[in-house]
């Protein structure tokens, strides 16, 4: 049986990637047909990128989104907002892989949109490239939105790509154009930003990044730890220093 899967993931994604070659729009009620060989191709994907799909940068925001209360149409609009701020690849992409995510709950009767989000949200929502536990439950919750909500025409992507070329340029993880624009090295090593200093502090204060991690913006004299930079040391922890 599972290598009767492996088998069709195998045919899935040469079609899949000789119709990306021929640049040919793909036959999305295909893809819809074997539920769990669509979903075994995705995770693979996924497994692949370097950095998750819905963006290390707003990786808290997600999160905190169906909390504090608030309505669903409440929800729903935070979402639609944190989606918007994705490079516009970026945003292309998630709104495929999330529509397809929505297709799949609705066309089987044996898979729930939280059932995909138990699979898919380690791979989606993470603070790095590399999928972690903390959290889980959290980004499990913030994915099951998305997917109850990402169906096409419905209320998170109804606006498509309008207004998003000069949204997305200048991205930041909320907002704000005059304020402080920082990036930070995470833990692989990768270049990460820009980030405004509320954002930064959030990161910190999930433990995604620490106080040695570190940070630059624009008006620094050069790279420096985040515990030695006053504007955002305020309860940085030590840990160990990064490698080199």
């Amino acid at each position: 049986r599972q290598a009767a899967l492996e088998d069709s993931v195998a045919a899935l994604r040469t079609m899949v990637e000789k119709a990306y070659a021929d640049r040919r729009k793909l036959d999305f009620k295909l893809l819809k047909s074997s539920s769990r060989t669509v979903v075994a191709l995705l995770k693979q994907y996924l497994l692949e990128l370097p950095r998750p799909l819905l963006s290390v940068e707003l990786y808290p925001y997600f999160l905190a989104a169906p909390e504090g209360g608030k309505t669903p149409e409440q929800i729903i609009a935070v979402m639609k907002d944190l989606i918007s701020r994705l490079p516009l690849p970026y945003f292309r992409s998630a709104r495929t892989m999330l529509q397809l995510l929505h297709d799949v709950a609705e066309a089987d009767s044996k898979t729930t949109s939280m059932d995909l989000s138990q699979i898919f949200a380690p791979l989606l929502l993470r603070p790095g490239p590399i999928p972690v536990d903390t959290d889980a439950s959290r980004a499990q919750v913030a994915l099951d939105v998305l997917i109850r909500n990402c169906q096409e025409g419905g209320p998170i992507f109804s606006g498509g790509d309008a207004g998003l070329a000069s949204g997305v340029a200048g991205v930041s993880v909320s907002g704000g154009g005059a304020e402080v624009q920082w990036y930070y090295i995470d833990q692989q090593q990768n270049y990460v930003g820009p980030v405004n200093t509320v954002g930064l502090k959030q990161l910190l204060a999930h433990k995604y990044v620490s106080g040695d991690t570190y940070v630059w913006a624009a008006h620094a004299a050069g790279w420096q730890r985040l515990d030695a930079v006053a504007e955002l040391s305020a309860g940085a922890a030590s840990t160990a220093a990064p490698t080199a």
